[in-house]
Order: C-alpha cells, then structure tokens, then sequence
C-alpha cells in the first residue's frame, strides 16, 4: 500500500473527527490495522485499485458490521 493513502486516510479521518455529527471509519484501518494488511491467500482481495473481489467485499463487510452498529446505536 502507497504512503499517499495513509496520509489521505488520516487527512479525512482528522475532517471527520472536527465535526460533531460525523464518524469515518477507515478503510486503511479496517484492512491493514497498524498499517499490515491482511492477506487472503485463497482469494484476492481486490480486482484493482477501486474494486473488490466478493472474498473482500465479505471481508469488509463483516469488519465494518461492528463499527456500523456501534454509530447507529448512539
């Protein structure tokens, strides 16, 4: 992964965090927490830089679930 998308990750998430009615939850973080992404080695992830296979879209899914109804329960 590209330091760029680090950076503009942390430039939305600083957005984010300066409005009361916003919450971002990151991609980056979501898929290589402590920036090592995480590796399927049955099936990729991604087909190219914007889109994902259906093992990575499960994936994400079911990582943002959480995430999703910790905001919807507020």
């Amino acid at each position: 992964v590209r330091k760029q998308s680090y950076q503009g990750d942390e430039k939305i998430g600083a957005l984010a965090a300066g409005m009361p009615t916003a919450t971002y939850i990151s991609v980056m973080n979501t898929g290589c927490p402590n920036r090592v992404c995480r590796i399927n080695a049955v099936e990729p992830f991604h087909w190219d830089n914007g889109h994902m296979t259906t093992a990575g879209s499960g994936y994400f899914v079911d990582a943002f679930l959480p995430q999703l109804n910790s905001v919807l329960a507020r």
